[in-house]
């Protein structure tokens, strides 16, 4: 998806390249229930939910703006900038 050109405005082409072979070299695949649990206000996102507990990932990566503001017993949702920017080491705090 992120190589949608509407993506652009978000996200290099070369940001996108190295996430892709990141994540390929890393990832691992999860199959997921056939009937998730009912988890958030909207039932087509359980299963997104669902992957991300069971696989115990670090975060959900979702646009979603209900999502990134749910919350869901400690889940971390990240919109794909902040992925992004915490993959490429750009989530640091600032001193203060």
């Amino acid at each position: 998806m992120l190589r949608r050109p509407r993506f652009r405005r978000w996200i290099t082409t070369e940001e996108i390249e190295t996430l892709v072979a990141h994540l390929r070299s890393r990832g691992c695949l999860v199959e997921d229930e056939a009937e998730p649990a009912r988890l958030t206000p909207d039932p087509k996102d359980d299963y997104l939910i669902e992957l991300t507990l069971v696989s115990r990932a670090d975060a959900l990566v979702s646009g979603d703006g209900h999502l990134v503001q749910m919350g869901t017993g400690g889940l971390s949702v990240l919109t794909p900038r902040a992925f992004i920017d915490r993959f490429l080491g750009q989530d640091r705090p600032t001193a203060g």
